[in-house]
């Protein structure tokens, strides 16, 4: 580090160092940033908002850093028992006192103990954030310790990973202050029952839903004004129906985002202008609608066809007042069926093939070649296939990948 760089951060307000170290793991401002100078270690010893992840620190470095670092100033765990020898309880016990402002607890993979555990040691913590993740099959008091977090005041948002039974027997409080929910493998009963508990949900994400029967669920006409966004990623067979119902309960929502992850028999669910009715109806505030269906082009005998599909979605509705984007493309499943995909764009998707190698894009709302059109994507993990793309010259097509976290080439 040159003079001039040491004297410009010298000067650098504390608060705004203390932002700086946001950014660093709690290994690199103790054992780095601490021993440059004077300053910086009363500086470091100054903070007090430390994200501790014991899934990357060492057995070694883990002494050390507790003696440092007073458990006061951590607002952040995240909790794993990756090797045998490594307890819960060992972690812990180099922390001399309880976790008093503990904001932040993520849990992967523990077993009733170590719940049994951390629980006493967080109970009384401000907890505003809790995620756990689970994929143990041996742990069967999981959604009674999740059931206990759910009782803390400043809960604001809830992250959940487990079996479908599990979430079943969660004991939902009759009135939480959730904000933020995102849960997995659970039914319409469980998305009815978080509605009904949480009267400040603002945003429920359902990362594999099973959607059966939504309509019979609902027991009134209570409405969650509160929700304004929400995401399904639904693994049955989806209905046109089911949707109506849930929408009618959120006349608020702002933000839909509808994923099928089997082939859907509905015909409603590809015309345009049954969505059309169905958002100018329920939902007349919607400013971002995102989706993604499949179907099978071949059980439709030519009655509809992948033309009139996409004209189902280039009224001025659409286009203009909306500005939504949908795409369709199409190809074999296998020798005796053809799948379609139909699409809002940008596309998201957790595992992205480009270009894929099964469905070709035929037909967008832009009247534009699609051949020429950009892509844009969502996407966790990216994978692409050079000796395709060099083919057909798409490199060039590819536009911005968004949230990227891997990438993957194939030959």
């Amino acid at each position: 580090m040159s003079t001039k760089a040491q004297v410009h951060f010298q000067l650098l307000p504390v608060e705004l160092v203390h932002k700086i170290f946001d950014y660093l793991n709690a290994e690199a401002i103790v054992f780095s940033m601490r021993l440059v100078c004077k300053q910086l270690y009363s500086i470091v010893n100054a903070y007090n908002r430390y994200e501790l992840d014991f899934r990357y620190i060492s057995k070694s470095d883990l002494p050390l850093l507790a003696r440092i670092i007073d458990p006061d100033a951590i607002i952040s765990l995240k909790l794993s028992k990756t090797e045998k020898e490594r307890s819960i309880r060992s972690l812990l016990k180099h922390f001399r006192t309880d976790f008093t402002r503990l904001q932040s607890l993520a849990l992967f993979n523990l077993y009733d103990r170590d719940l049994k555990i951390i629980q006493n040691r967080i109970m009384k913590c401000p907890l505003k954030t809790f995620s756990i993740f689970n994929e143990l099959w041996n742990v069967r008091k999981t959604e009674a310790y999740i059931s206990n977090i759910l009782l803390h005041k400043d809960l604001s948002k809830i992250e959940v990973k487990l079996d479908y039974d599990s979430i079943t027997l969660i004991d939902w409080p009759m009135s939480c202050g959730l904000k933020h929910v995102i849960i997995n493998n659970c039914s319409s009963a469980t998305i009815y029952t978080i509605l009904n508990h949480s009267p400040n949900l603002g945003t429920l994400v359902i990362t594999d839903n099973y959607f059966e029967n939504f309509e019979e669920t609902i027991t009134n006409d209570k409405q969650f004004n509160s929700v304004i966004s929400l995401s399904l990623a639904i693994s049955a067979n989806i209905a046109m129906e089911n949707i109506r119902s849930l929408l009618s309960c959120l006349p608020c929502l702002a933000h839909l985002r509808l994923i099928s992850k089997t082939l859907s028999s509905d015909d409603s669910l590809f015309d345009g202008s049954e969505w059309e009715d169905l958002i100018t109806a329920k939902v007349t505030l919607l400013k971002k609608f995102e989706f993604s269906f499949f179907g099978d082009l071949s059980a439709y005998n030519g009655s509809v066809t992948p033309k009139s599909m996409i004209n189902s979605f280039q009224t001025l509705f659409w286009l203009q007042t909306k500005q939504w984007i949908v795409k369709y493309e199409d190809g074999p499943d296998n020798l005796q069926s053809w799948t379609f995909h139909i699409y809002s764009i940008p596309i998201f998707i957790d595992e992205f093939h480009y270009p894929s190698p099964v469905f070709r894009v035929v037909h967008s709302t832009l009247n534009t070649d699609v051949r020429c059109e950009k892509v844009t994507v969502d996407t966790n993990r990216l994978i692409l296939y050079l000796t395709k793309m060099m083919s057909e010259s798409t490199l060039e097509l590819v536009s911005t990948i968004v949230r990227v976290q891997y990438c993957d080439s194939e030959s």
